[in-house]
């Protein structure tokens, strides 16, 4: 099962809902459009785009062509291009916004898990006091030249922040880019103790995920340094090297 994001422009509710009327399977393969969002397209000058999701097993570039073809044939002035694939849901910004708050009661567990599976994305405020942010940050801090330091002294043939690299530690993500896993460390140590065990953080996991015990996951950091280039929206996953999951 592929989700499908694709691009309209101009951004018009009656080419979707054209779209959800005309096309319920591509090649013999049921196809489900999901949801709509506006956006503003980067790439193209900031060009108001509508962006909507599609379910179906067929390959997202037949997808892509027979929205195509069907905007066409409805008459639809409009243009469409595929922004992302991936086998898992791809949530969109409801078109009224995120909720600001979800109401702290005995349903909030239940409504938080909703979130998670309708959006993938829940923002949970005080989990760390001021003090912890702190110690936190100068743990992080101290992994990071822990590690540059590592490489200066074991690899001075890289020249770090231009260089591609990929070590078990430490990868190179752009210029000035990096990904540091913070495999025992006293910063991972700390996420695991503050964080991640959190009541409310440790029961939305066990709610929408399962047990931390029966959870596998790294705790790492993504940081640049002064010169690094801009990053766009992206995928990641080992999806995109032919697994079948996201690997996420």
């Amino acid at each position: 099962m592929f989700c499908v994001l694709i691009g309209l422009v101009p951004p018009t509710e009656s080419a979707f809902k054209h779209l959800q009327e005309h096309i319920t399977n591509v090649q013999g393969m049921a196809l489900q459009f999901r949801e709509s969002s506006h956006a503003k397209d980067a790439d193209d000058g900031d060009t108001p785009t509508l962006l909507i999701s599609a379910a179906s097993e067929a390959q997202p570039d037949d997808v892509v062509a027979a929205v195509d073809r069907e905007l066409k044939a409805g008459g639809e002035e409009t243009r469409c291009e595929l922004w992302a694939s991936a086998p898992c849901p791809l949530p969109l910004r409801p078109p009224c916004g995120y909720p600001v708050h979800l109401p702290n009661n005995e349903g909030w567990l239940y409504d938080a898990a909703r979130a998670m599976r309708e959006w993938g994305v829940l923002t949970q405020s005080s989990v760390l006091n001021t003090a912890q942010i702190n110690e936190l940050r100068m743990l992080v801090d101290d992994a990071i030249f822990e590690a540059e330091a590592s490489l200066a002294a074991n690899r001075p043939d890289i020249s770090v922040g231009t260089d591609v690299f990929c070590f078990k530690e430490i990868a190179s993500r752009s210029t000035e880019r990096f990904d540091l896993r913070l495999l025992n460390s006293a910063a991972g140590e700390f996420v695991e103790r503050h964080v991640m065990s959190q009541p409310k953080v440790a029961a939305l996991l066990q709610q929408t995920l399962g047990s931390l015990c029966e959870l596998n996951f790294d705790i790492s950091v993504v940081y640049s340094r002064p010169g690094a280039d801009h990053q766009g929206w992206h995928a990641d996953g080992g999806h995109q090297k032919g697994a079948k999951d996201a690997g996420w």
